[in-house]
């Protein structure tokens, strides 16, 4: 919320009043989800978060969402469940920069390849079937958002 150190002038007062009575901006939905990068997003959600109602999730906060909902669904040994925890947050702080992200990605990066394994000792993990879960955790993203 806005912190005011006083009252408006009047003349901002009725520049205020004039702008809401006549809008030259019309945003539809599916302006208003992009704008948000909140897909799932209706205009309900955007009119209670101006409100400050309820707050619109943050994409890490939709990935967590969508995250736990994968785990519960599977039965993730807990090392499994801790290789995908990381690899979560590696997504988490891609996507909060703006940069995208994949498995090939992921394992590249030097930095990736230390704090989670080296592709091959993970992916032996799975069964050889890294690639296939991450995507399945990526979709659960996507539905949570």
């Amino acid at each position: 919320m806005i912190a005011w150190d006083g009252q408006p002038a009047e003349e901002e007062l009725a520049a205020i009043r004039e702008w809401v009575n006549r809008p030259e901006i019309y945003l539809s939905e599916d302006q208003l989800q992009r704008i948000y990068d909140f897909p799932a997003g209706s205009v309900w959600d955007f009119f209670l978060n101006v409100l400050d109602v309820r707050k619109i999730p943050t994409t890490a906060e939709r990935i967590e969402t969508g995250f736990d909902s994968y785990l519960a669904m599977y039965n993730f040994t807990p090392e499994q469940a801790d290789v995908l925890r990381k690899i979560k947050n590696v997504f988490v702080a891609n996507i909060s920069a703006g940069g995208k992200v994949d498995v090939d990605a992921i394992f590249a990066n030097p930095i990736y390849a230390r704090l989670i394994g080296e592709f091959e000792e993970v992916n032996g993990k799975f069964d050889g079937r890294l690639r296939e879960v991450v995507a399945d955790m990526q979709k659960a993203f996507l539905k949570a958002a």
